[in-house]
């Protein structure tokens, strides 16, 4: 009788929930001290006194593959298959952390996917440090660690897991809504308190932004027009200096050309000598 179902117990994946537990490790457990003696008759009450008594987390170990009392205890609550209420105060309490422990891997094993994620993900928060029994060994982890295990992981202190879906199906299926990180939720309210002070120092630098800019496009446009000036200034005086050398040219040429002072008073005289003479005037001397 102490290794039977309870008769109320809901029907888990379909079938006995002992059976989550393969033949060979469940009769382990049966033939085990711990089971006879610690085992026997507890109740969903009782097990939290035995659960916070817990010093270790673990499967089976030693060459005899004995199995420790934390996988009793999962068996015992396979056995009873407590309510939903009494197994989500189990993972929220956070006094015995063996216990949250205990009731995560129980809910592992019997919730659906959408219950599981929604269940366990938030112990993806705490950093209680767990011990864990391995062969011939122990190990320290911590509360988060095991619970990345027993969302990713099929295999788990010696138990194969039920298959749990790919978070992104329950996802596109609109089942489950994106995980938020208390990490990315700090951050957020970190953003809305400073989100004021960013929007100021975004508007200082964009205005100073603005005003260098403005400040340049001056200095390209006075630039251009003082080389506009310049050019027109060159051009102007290479004008000048091109009409002062024809000029010049000009002059050179006719002083090049230019006939002596005397042969020119000479034809001068003459000239006037002419005119007067056609004007009937007297000649000059």
């Amino acid at each position: 009788m102490a290794n039977r179902t309870d008769p109320l117990a809901i029907h888990a994946h379909g079938f006995d929930p002992q059976f989550l537990i393969d033949k060979i490790t469940r009769e382990k457990i049966y033939q085990c001290a711990y089971w006879k003696a610690e085992c026997f008759g507890l109740t969903a009450e009782t097990l939290v006194d035995k659960a916070a008594q817990l010093t270790y987390v673990g499967g089976l170990y030693g060459p005899l593959k004995k199995p420790t009392p934390f996988l009793c205890l999962i068996l015992k609550l396979l056995q009873l298959s407590p309510d939903k209420e009494i197994v989500y105060k189990y993972l929220r309490q956070k006094k015995f952390k063996y216990l949250t422990a205990l009731a995560a891997f129980y809910w592992r094993l019997v919730g659906n996917g959408v219950e599981v994620y929604r269940e366990l993900e938030p112990l993806y928060e705490d950093f209680r440090k767990l011990r864990v029994r391995r062969e011939n060994k122990y190990e320290l982890i911590h509360m988060d660690e095991l619970m990345e295990e027993l969302l990713l992981k099929e295999d788990v202190c010696d138990i194969k897991l039920p298959r749990l879906p790919n978070r992104n199906v329950l996802m596109e299926e609109k089942l489950l809504g994106p995980r938020k990180s208390k990490l990315e939720q700090e951050l957020e309210e970190e953003l809305r308190e400073s989100g004021a002070l960013i929007l100021e120092e975004t508007s200082k630098q964009d205005k100073e932004q603005w005003e260098k800019n403005n400040e340049q496009q001056q200095q390209q446009q006075t630039a251009t027009a003082q080389s506009k000036v310049y050019h027109k200034l060159r051009f102007r005086d290479l004008l000048v200096q091109a009409s002062n050398r024809t000029k010049g040219r000009k002059l050179m040429e006719q002083v090049q050309h230019q006939p002596d002072e005397n042969t020119e008073q000479d034809n001068s005289l003459a000239e006037w000598n002419r005119l007067r003479k056609e004007l009937g005037l007297q000649p000059l001397k």
